[in-house]
C-alpha cells in the first residue's frame, strides 16, 4: 500500500510539478492518512534529481501547508464552537482530537487575545 501511495505521489509531482506538491501537501494537511512523511521526501529527490529547483519546492510545499490550514480554519469557522465541540466528544478520537486537547487551543487562543 505505501508502494503505491509513494507511486502515485511521484506520479503527481511529475505530472504537475509545484502545483501537484502544493495540491499534495494542502491535501495531507487536511486528510490525514497522507503523510507529510511521504510527500515531502519525494519532493526533495525531485529537487536532487534536478527536475524541479529546491526554493520552489519549499515554496510550493509552504503555499500548500497554508492553504490546508486555511480549509481547515475554514471548515472550523463554518462549523462554529458548539458543533465543534459536540463533534469532538462523539468523534475526536476518530481524528485524533480529544475535548482536552480542545480545552488547550481554547485556552491558548484566549491568552492571545
Amino acid at each position: 500500500m505505501l508502494n503505491d501511495l509513494a507511486g502515485w505521489i511521484s506520479d503527481v509531482i511529475a505530472a504537475l510539478g509545484y502545483a501537484g506538491l502544493a495540491f499534495l501537501v494542502a491535501l495531507e494537511s487536511v486528510f490525514p492518512p497522507i503523510p507529510s512523511e511521504a510527500v515531502l521526501p519525494l519532493a526533495g529527490f525531485a529537487a536532487g534529481r534536478g527536475d524541479a529547483h529546491l526554493v520552489g519546492m519549499l515554496a510550493a510545499a509552504t503555499a500548500g501547508s497554508v492553504a490546508g490550514a486555511w480549509v481547515l480554519y475554514s471548515m472550523a469557522a463554518w462549523i462554529g464552537a458548539s458543533r465543534l465541540r459536540t463533534f469532538v466528544a462523539r468523534h475526536g478520537r476518530w481524528v485524533g482530537v480529544s475535548e482536552a486537547d480542545l480545552n488547550r487551543a481554547e485556552a491558548w487562543f484566549d491568552r492571545l487575545a
